[in-house]
């Protein structure tokens, strides 16, 4: 099923890295103890510097398929990473 959704044959979509590969994680380590931060801080780093990139499609890969399903999933989940998203991601 996935199949069909690559750009091409070996080329997974942003879209798909990151809503459908990297979200179920990242939920999972907001999920979790304080022990999983190191991982967390790593994460949201690249995710705010993504954030501020001059790239609308980039921007555009945080808003929609890692915020908009961070803000989805409940509030444990979302006040759990309000605590490590950077200033950007946060907008």
């Amino acid at each position: 099923m996935l199949n069909e959704l690559w750009k091409e044959e070996s080329e997974v979509p942003p879209h798909v890295a990151f809503g459908n590969i990297l979200n179920p994680y990242l939920i999972n380590l907001l999920k979790l103890t304080k022990s999983e931060r190191k991982k967390l801080v790593i994460i949201l780093g690249v995710i705010e510097q993504m954030a501020l990139s001059n790239d609308v499609d980039v921007r555009n890969v945080v808003s929609v398929s890692v915020m908009a399903r961070l803000g989805g999933d409940g509030t444990t989940v979302l006040t759990n990473a309000l605590k490590y998203l950077g200033e950007q991601t946060k907008v």
